[in-house]
């Protein structure tokens, strides 16, 4: 396999593996911990998004050391964002991008889920790749919902999951040099007993079919291995 998203390859367990720049935002917890210190595991280099640095306590303190660096920034408003984006930007041009912060309060769901990744996206230097986080809970999402959020920026969790993949799929047709997906992250449970993506999350930059294809519209259900159209 060639160096598909940039930089250089190393081997581990006799496989190529892709040295890529990577943003991570909502990193401190959860999937977005999982997923970056996967990243970190497997060599490449990670740019962490947390709300503050008071976020950075417990697991995450784990991998603060081998970050390339912390942005911060609250995503539940478009300055909050427009700042994460310009510090983000300074890091240069990142091979992927993946969008995994995310709220389910009601009040800032529609903020963080859906309008922080596309402004996110409109202002960022341009990536290699765009992974956005979403949720089999999307098929309970309606497109009638979208005049209420718009009117009172106020969404349940499913619709705003709808929302921003058909987002992606957007993104994706008027991008087509980017490869832009959304993935289901699989099930599982916090220690409290929510749901959670399960301890691989959904998605890797080496994965087969998500490394070396044309730019695809999909969805990636990681428990199920599949990335359906």
């Amino acid at each position: 396999m060639g160096c598909t998203l940039g930089c250089h390859t190393r081997t581990r367990d006799e496989s190529v593996i892709t040295m890529s720049l990577v943003f991570v935002t909502g990193a401190a917890s959860g999937v977005g911990l999982l997923t970056a210190r996967e990243l970190i595991d497997d060599g490449h280099d990670v740019v962490i998004h947390a709300r503050n640095p008071e976020r950075l306590t417990g697991e995450v303190t784990e991998i603060v050391d081998k970050v390339r660096g912390v942005v911060y920034g609250d995503l539940d408003s478009v300055t909050g964002v427009e700042t994460v984006a310009a510090a983000a930007n300074e890091y240069g041009t990142f091979d992927a991008v993946i969008h995994n912060a995310g709220s389910a309060g009601e009040q800032k769901t529609f903020a963080v889920n859906v309008v922080a990744p596309y402004v996110l996206s409109a202002l960022m230097t341009r990536p290699k790749r765009i992974v956005t986080v979403s949720s089999v809970m999307h098929v309970n999402g309606s497109p009638e919902a979208l005049p209420h959020a718009f009117a009172t920026g106020i969404i349940d969790y499913s619709n705003s999951k709808l929302f921003v993949t058909a987002l992606m799929m957007g993104l994706a047709r008027h991008w087509p040099e980017i490869m832009i997906h959304s993935v289901h992250p699989g099930l599982g449970a916090d220690p409290h007993g929510r749901p959670l993506g399960h301890r691989r999350p959904g998605f890797e930059l080496s994965h087969p079919n998500l490394v070396g294809h044309r730019p695809r519209v999909g969805y990636y259900a990681a428990d199920r291995g599949l990335l359906v159209p």
